[in-house]
């Protein structure tokens, strides 16, 4: 992983900024998976709701060395803690893919929208969160064939996780998410070789 250097570093700093305090052992600390109160975790709902657009970081190849940006990525936060990324472009898997008729299938395939839900760890000085990314299906044409696949993520891997932080003053929120695979119906082989991992950026100018 040395090689990838600035990436995995800022995913890094996202975990960390969104979970720097997640171990609490104080008694007001009761929700079983939490390390805030009912109370908090209403507050920080409320403080993350609303639409998003930023940016898209992710590694084109497991050998890459920086990262490629697409922009104007939208995603929205409901008051009940689900979060919707908009119109994901599948082509950014492409590079992981497993031969070279996924790849296309991959490339050409129409954008799909992913639902996650959030689970808050902690207040301050950012809000933190984790992301559990829910299986999404998706359509991919191999060889004239229509192919029902599910795209499936890791809660951590490989000392990373899926997470995310909002600063309420900066108005910015980064997030992650940890791919585990692409799996067509009935198969138990992922479509991917290797876990990619998807950078969310956005700040309010």
């Amino acid at each position: 992983m040395k090689r990838f250097g600035f990436f995995w570093m800022m995913a890094a700093c996202i975990a960390t900024a969104a979970l720097s305090s997640c171990i609490d052992t104080s008694d007001e600390t009761k929700e079983v998976g939490y390390t805030l109160t009912e109370a908090q975790q209403k507050q920080c709902a409320l403080a993350v709701m609303g639409n998003y657009e930023g940016q898209l970081l992710y590694l084109k190849t497991a050998a890459a060395e920086k990262p490629d940006t697409l922009k104007q990525q939208t995603w929205s936060i409901a008051n009940d803690t689900v979060l919707t990324i908009h119109d994901f472009p599948l082509s950014t898997l492409a590079g992981y893919a497993n031969s070279e008729k996924v790849k296309t299938a991959l490339e050409e395939a129409e954008p799909i929208d992913i639902e996650a839900h959030l689970y808050y760890q902690q207040l301050t000085p950012s809000i933190g969160f984790y992301v559990a990314g829910q299986p999404s299906y998706l359509t991919l044409h191999i060889d004239d064939t229509t192919t029902r696949a599910l795209l499936v993520f890791y809660i951590s891997y490989a000392g990373y996780y899926s997470s995310g932080a909002y600063w309420a003053e900066a108005r910015q929120m980064q997030m992650q998410l940890l791919v585990a695979g692409v799996y067509a119906d009935g198969s138990s082989s992922s479509m991917l070789t290797g876990s990619p991992m998807l950078v969310w950026s956005q700040r309010y100018e």
